[in-house]
């Protein structure tokens, strides 16, 4: 047999979709990931989005853990130790 770490998952099962505007002016992605964690956890959520201001900026929204602002304990994959949860990231992309 095969044997793990115990904060190591055994299985992951991740669903993803993204959507672009034909030129490319905005466009966004998301995901539901689902893995064996210990105890009873919701699913991980995250979305993302762009904007591009100009050819060469670009606005960039992130949010990750979004459905851990709906759970009473913190996420923990290793216990005690627990995972980041829901936070959200702005970012400007310039391309030159």
């Amino acid at each position: 047999p095969i044997y793990y770490p115990g904060f190591t998952p055994q299985y992951k099962i991740r669903l993803e979709a993204e959507v672009k505007e034909r030129l490319g002016k905005w466009g966004g992605n998301g995901y539901l990931q689902q893995q064996d964690w210990p105890g009873s956890q919701l699913p991980l959520m995250g979305l993302s989005g762009f904007y591009k201001l100009s050819g060469t900026i670009k606005l960039i929204l992130e949010i990750e853990d979004i459905l851990a602002l709906f759970q009473n304990d913190p996420r923990t994959i290793w216990y005690p130790y627990q995972e980041p949860g829901f936070y959200g990231i702005v970012k400007v992309q310039i391309s030159l």
